[in-house]
C-alpha cells in the first residue's frame, strides 16, 4: 500500500505484488538490504542512502542513479519518466481494448490526460504497420517480375 502522499496524484495505491518479483525483493531484503543498513532493519527505508548523513535516497537521488545506471547498461540515460510513458504506450500498443487501464497504472484522473500524453504507440504501430505491408508489396513483385 502507497499512501497519498508517497504517489504523484496523491492518491493511496494498493495492488498485489508480482509473484515473480516477490523472490527478487525476498532476496533483496535478505542479503543486500542488511548491508546497506548496517544491519539495522527494523524501520529502515527499503532504498536507504549511502550518504552518512541521510537515511534514505531522495526522489532527485532515485533518478540520479536509475539515468547513472540506463545510461551505463544502454547507452544512453533512461528517466522515471519514460518508463511511465513507456508503461502506457506498451499497455496500448499491445492490449488497445485495455487502453483505460493504462491511466489507472499512471494514476490519472481522467483517461484524456494518458492519451494525450503517453500514448504514443498507435502512431509507431500504424507507421510500422504501413512499412510491413509496404515491403511484403515489393517482395510479391519481385518474385513474380
Amino acid at each position: 500500500m502507497f499512501e497519498p502522499e508517497e504517489m504523484k496524484g496523491r492518491r493511496a495505491l494498493a495492488f498485489d505484488f508480482p509473484e515473480e518479483l516477490s523472490q527478487a525483493l525476498d532476496a533483496y531484503l535478505r542479503t543486500i538490504h542488511p548491508m546497506l543498513c548496517d544491519g539495522r532493519q527494523a524501520g529502515a527505508p527499503l532504498w536507504p542512502s549511502l550518504h552518512k548523513k541521510k537515511r534514505q535516497m531522495t526522489a532527485h537521488g532515485i533518478y540520479t542513479r536509475i539515468t547513472q545506471i540506463t545510461s551505463a547498461h544502454l547507452g544512453r540515460p533512461v528517466t522515471p519518466h519514460m518508463f511511465r510513458n513507456a508503461a502506457a504506450t506498451f499497455i496500448a500498443e499491445m492490449t488497445p481494448e485495455r487502453a483505460l487501464m493504462a491511466a489507472a497504472v499512471l494514476q490519472h484522473r481522467s483517461f484524456e490526460t494518458t492519451r494525450r500524453h503517453y500514448i504514443h504507440g498507435q502512431q509507431h504501430l500504424a507507421a510500422t504497420r504501413y512499412h510491413q505491408a509496404i515491403a511484403e508489396l515489393v517482395a510479391r513483385v519481385d518474385n513474380n517480375p
